[in-house]
């Protein structure tokens, strides 16, 4: 017969206090140790953001390679890439800048425009516009206030109601149309992917761990693959290439920035952008793109499944995509 211990030592053991040195030693290590190694986190990361990496691309696109560098948001933008090659969806992204017109000066048609382009476009000038008119003079006096300007006012240059900021197409560009320049912005997407192998090649260099590498350049070179696809191109420049119409791109009543970019049809050279504005040209996604990115999407879940058992030298793995990737996108 098993002897039971009398009620009284149960009361007596329950009263005895439970060190919290104890616990807090336990809180301590548990954070130093997920601070020096933060487990999991590259892999919830990755399926954040893909409408970032989706307009870095669509910025970027138009060359046959296209340096995106690898971040934040890849995974989850290859299954939403996914579901618009096999959905009809289209790559390029919706419009942002809400109510852009284009008028063609030659047809006097207006068309409300569908393209990310043109609509990208106006807002870039636009911010340009606005920072010179910052400091100019008010649009209706006061009344009530005296004859003399203020201080503030006598340097101010006057008020505009309209600004038109007029363009022409370059009949000999160094590129053709529709094809981005090799300048500042397409040479920093190199030296972005170029610094984040240079940063996961430290733990190998140091510790011999080549994991972090191999993470790095697999994502650089999905990434690279997938934003440099043709389809990219064919979506971004919907329209003719041999020339058109004067156009002038404008957000209708109240704007106070007119884009007018004169150009002449029988000169074939430049772009038809009143086609563009519509965005009716839309190639639909061929095979290769279907294949391709179907490829892509079971590429990066791989890579989601390497990245989440990962656990030494992880800041690597997320400085990598993380410290330049604000530049690169």
């Amino acid at each position: 017969m098993v002897q039971m211990a009398p009620i009284w030592f149960y009361s007596l053991a329950s009263s005895i206090p439970v060190k919290r040195e104890v616990l807090k030693d336990a809180a301590a290590r548990a954070l130093r140790f997920q601070w020096r190694n933060p487990a999991d986190i590259l892999s919830v990361l990755l399926l954040l953001g893909p409408e970032i990496v989706k307009k870095a691309v669509a910025a970027q696109t138009g060359r046959r390679i296209t340096p995106v560098a690898f971040s934040f948001g890849w995974v989850a933008y290859g299954a939403s890439a996914l579901l618009d090659a096999l959905g009809g969806g289209t790559l390029m992204p919706a419009p942002d800048v809400d109510g852009v017109m284009v008028v063609g000066a030659d047809s006097t048609h207006l068309r409300n425009s569908s393209s990310w382009v043109l609509g990208r476009l106006l807002r870039d000038l636009t911010y340009k516009v606005d920072e010179e008119m910052h400091h100019e003079q008010q649009h209706v006096a006061n009344p009530e206030a005296s004859n003399e300007k203020s201080p503030q006012m006598k340097g101010g240059p006057a008020w505009e109601a309209l600004r038109v900021s007029v363009y022409t197409v370059d009949s000999e560009p160094k590129a053709a149309h529709g094809v981005p320049c090799l300048d500042f912005v397409w040479y920093s997407g190199c030296v972005v992917i170029l610094i984040q192998l240079a940063v996961s090649l430290v733990p190998w260099i140091v510790y011999r761990d080549w994991s972090i590498f191999l993470v790095t350049a697999a994502g650089t070179l999905l990434a690279v693959v997938g934003s440099s696809l043709p389809q990219w191109r064919q979506e971004k420049w919907a329209c003719p290439s041999d020339g058109g119409g004067t156009v002038a791109i404008t957000q209708g009543n109240g704007s106070r920035h007119v884009v007018l970019i004169e150009n002449n049809r029988q000169s074939k050279v430049g772009l038809d952008l009143e086609i563009l504005a519509r965005a009716t040209r839309v190639f639909k996604p061929t095979l290769e793109t279907r294949t391709i990115t179907v490829v892509l999407t079971l590429l990066w879940v791989m890579l989601l499944i390497t990245v989440s058992g990962m656990e030494e030298h992880t800041w690597c793995t997320l400085i990598a995509p993380c410290s330049v990737m604000p530049l690169g996108n």
